[in-house]
């Protein structure tokens, strides 16, 4: 993972990745000016995504969808300074991910069970129930959750008519007249983040999310 600001920068990533025989796919995401910050950091979201599916009565799947109220606050572990030349490199600046963090000096334990809104890595209810409403607002809080439950539903149903042929691939024909209910269901690792009007972005979604407490 890298950022840049030209296509040379890519090009060259693409050389170096084929001259090593490397047949490698590349995601290009748009950066996100002006990204919320907690304490001066970076930071994202990880929601927890249930995702079930009912037969219907057309031979339609009928999603079921159920957000988890909690989840993780992801934080960079070098203080936030927008992007120029001399800083793209550092990572733990711009990037998010727990995986490039974690290995940081800076990165912060929390060994307290009791307080989940300490260290780099925070608990989702305690950025939802406390920091939020303290900073903004129960109302701009409440306005927020509203806009994950939309992104999650509107990620789901982008892909629904793959889901409903993998679905029908892997199972056999329901003759029971849907009392069968639900045969299959996945949870989803969705990762969402905010700029500093509080409009949430789609990064990734994990089909495999950890549930490890090793932070």
């Amino acid at each position: 993972i890298f950022l840049f600001n030209s296509l040379d920068r890519i090009k060259k990533a693409i050389a170096e990745r084929d001259s090593a025989g490397k047949d490698t796919m590349y995601v290009v995401q748009r950066y996100i000016n002006k990204p919320m910050l907690i304490e001066d950091l970076k930071f994202d979201l990880r929601l927890y995504l249930l995702v079930a599916a009912m037969p219907g009565d057309q031979g339609h799947l009928e999603p079921r969808l159920f957000l988890h109220r909690d989840g993780l606050v992801r934080l960079c572990t070098t203080e936030y300074v927008a992007p120029t030349p001399d800083n793209l490199d550092q990572r733990r600046m711009h990037l998010t991910n727990y995986a490039i963090n974690k290995k940081s000096k800076d990165f912060v334990q929390n060994e307290d069970p009791d307080d989940d809104g300490a260290g780099s890595k925070r608990s989702l209810r305690w950025f939802m129930d406390d920091y939020l409403p303290e900073e903004c607002g129960e109302k701009e809080r409440d306005k927020l959750w509203t806009k994950l439950k939309g992104i999650c539903v509107k990620m789901v149903l982008a892909v629904l008519p793959n889901l409903e042929a993998e679905y029908f691939t892997k199972f056999p024909k329901d003759l029971t007249g849907g009392k069968m209910g639900c045969r299959a269901f996945e949870i989803l690792g969705v990762d969402v983040m905010l700029d500093r009007k509080r409009r949430p972005y789609l990064i990734e979604i994990n089909h495999l999310p950890s549930f490890t407490c090793d932070a």
